[in-house]
């Protein structure tokens, strides 16, 4: 008999970065006194951590009116600049059965899994790919308006294409990580290689990707939007997309600090 079970761990599953166990948005996590009735505005979550060697620690998220769509977090009362404190001190995975299919479903799926891995690694990687998410849907917003200035359109394909750099180079060094060891193999299995195709990708193997500087291409599509616009990252993306995305034997990978940190 259902027993809230899922909801309790959802509402853990808030303390890493990112959108929880069932990747909801935050509008969507709040308490509904009834299956139709629309969502809390505000909702929280907080828990007294054990951290070993870093003793413990109490920490806590959620959303508040005045807070708009910006999830909060306070570590040990104290205000956090975003998610990443929360993956600092608790690197969190899960696997559950709606997982079973992820090869065989939507690369968007394996996209959101994989950035789950990455953020065990590197807890700002989840505020990167808030900060891309967040710039790619004021972007599209403002094209379906019409009539946008073109330095708004100029400054969030600065983001987009510094932050979308960023989120495929940490995905690109987690994979070389991981094919290090799958490609050993495990007793019968055999090995496997284990790579990430992406345009990005491919720019990052041959040279700094940020002389690119394209926010038509990025760490994922959007979804049914107009992609049109002849600003410079737009032209550039037309003038580039015949480069190969294979690495040459010996390349480095920009790393996804650097990526976002160098300026467009």
């Amino acid at each position: 008999m259902g027993q809230a079970k899922t909801n309790l761990l959802e509402a853990l599953s808030f303390l890493t970065p990112g959108r929880g166990l069932r990747g909801a948005a935050l509008a969507e996590v709040g308490y509904r006194p009834t299956p139709h009735a629309p969502p809390s505005p505000t909702w929280g979550v907080a828990a007294r951590l054990a951290l070993g060697v870093r003793g413990a620690a109490e920490v806590g998220t959620g959303r508040e009116v005045a807070a708009g769509e910006r999830r909060l977090v306070r570590i040990d009362g104290r205000s956090a600049a975003g998610q990443a404190a929360l993956g600092a001190l608790m690197p969190v995975l899960w696997l559950t059965p709606d997982l079973d299919g992820l090869f065989r479903g939507a690369a968007s799926d394996r996209r959101r899994f994989l950035d789950r891995l990455v953020n065990a690694l590197d807890p700002e990687h989840a505020g990167r790919a808030a900060a891309y998410a967040r710039a790619q849907r004021d972007r599209l917003r403002l094209l379906r308006q019409g009539g946008a200035v073109p330095a708004w359109l100029d400054a969030l394909e600065d983001v987009m294409a510094r932050q979308g750099v960023a989120v495929v180079a940490a995905r690109a060094q987690l994979l070389d990580l991981l094919g290090e060891t799958a490609a050993a193999g495990a007793g019968p299995f055999p090995g496997v290689r284990v790579d990430l195709v992406s345009e990005i990708a491919g720019w990052l193997a041959h040279e700094p990707a940020l002389g690119w500087k394209s926010a038509c291409a990025g760490p994922w599509p959007p979804a049914g939007a107009p992609m049109r616009r002849a600003g410079p990252r737009a032209r550039a993306l037309i003038a580039m997309t015949g480069r190969p995305a294979t690495r040459p034997p010996g390349s480095r990978r920009a790393t996804a600090r650097q990526a976002s940190k160098r300026p467009c």
